[in-house]
């Protein structure tokens, strides 16, 4: 700490000593963690890089001020703190569904997002305050409707129309992780086109810019299958059938 008053600014860690020993409170308001201690340059080399990258940071962070030596005027007499500045990852989504389905059938859109990190290739994905979840997003195509979505976890499904899907994840994913796959279940109209082509999905949320995920090739879509009109069998003159014109 230095000997005179603080300065507005930026400060980055700094270490003039090692060999700290901390005094417990006698009030029980705070427990100091136990040592040994990482020391950033310059007695030490460690860093808030060194330390927390491509860790999971969700939680609860406790910051600690011992003043070793008691001078008049040498305490932090209005309190200090941290402020983390979230550096945002962004996410790569691949994307696939059954090829072929069938008209009047079932099947299934399948999404997966993995964590790419930040600019550095750190960072995780989370919603500690469970007001900000990675969130899924999309509508289908004419000729497909949602059946029964997922619910709970790990994702949290609600289709507020039978074309229109949201769903929500709470899942902390760190750097080079992935979430868990989303399927979604899809019923194919009687009168479906012969193929359909599924887009315009997006993810975003828990820390991670909105992206789209890429677009689904066109799927074939089968005709129901039908029996053709035969002729009707009739039978020879030795009972057994055969085919012909009736008269």
């Amino acid at each position: 700490m230095p000997t005179t008053a603080f300065s507005a600014g930026t400060f980055k860690p700094t270490s003039y000593g090692s060999g700290d020993t901390y005094t417990q409170s006698p009030s029980g308001f705070y427990t100091l963690p136990a040592g040994p201690y990482n020391y950033a340059a310059t007695t030490g080399t460690s860093t808030f890089a060194s330390l927390y990258a491509s860790k999971v940071a969700n939680g609860t962070w406790s910051l600690y001020f011992n003043q070793t030596n008691l001078e008049p005027g040498g305490g932090v007499n209005n309190g200090w703190c941290l402020n983390f500045t979230e550096n945002p990852v962004t996410g790569t989504g691949t994307t696939g569904a059954t090829n072929p389905m069938t008209q009047g059938g079932t099947g299934n859109v399948t999404l997966s997002l993995k964590n790419d990190g930040d600019s550095g290739g750190n960072g995780s994905t989370g919603d500690p305050t469970l007001t900000n979840p990675m969130t899924v997003a999309g509508t289908l195509p004419t000729g497909l409707t949602f059946g029964t979505v997922p619910t709970g976890t790990p994702w949290n499904c609600v289709a507020s129309t039978t074309t229109t899907v949201s769903c929500t994840s709470e899942n902390m994913v760190a750097s080079g992780a992935s979430y868990p796959l989303l399927t979604l279940p899809v019923l194919v109209a009687n009168n479906a086109a012969a193929s359909v082509t599924i887009s315009g999905f997006t993810f975003g949320g828990a820390g991670m810019t909105v992206g789209t995920f890429p677009r689904i090739p066109p799927r074939s879509i089968r005709l129901r299958c039908c029996r053709s009109p035969n002729r009707i069998p009739a039978r020879s003159r030795k009972g057994k059938p055969r085919l012909g014109r009736s008269r």
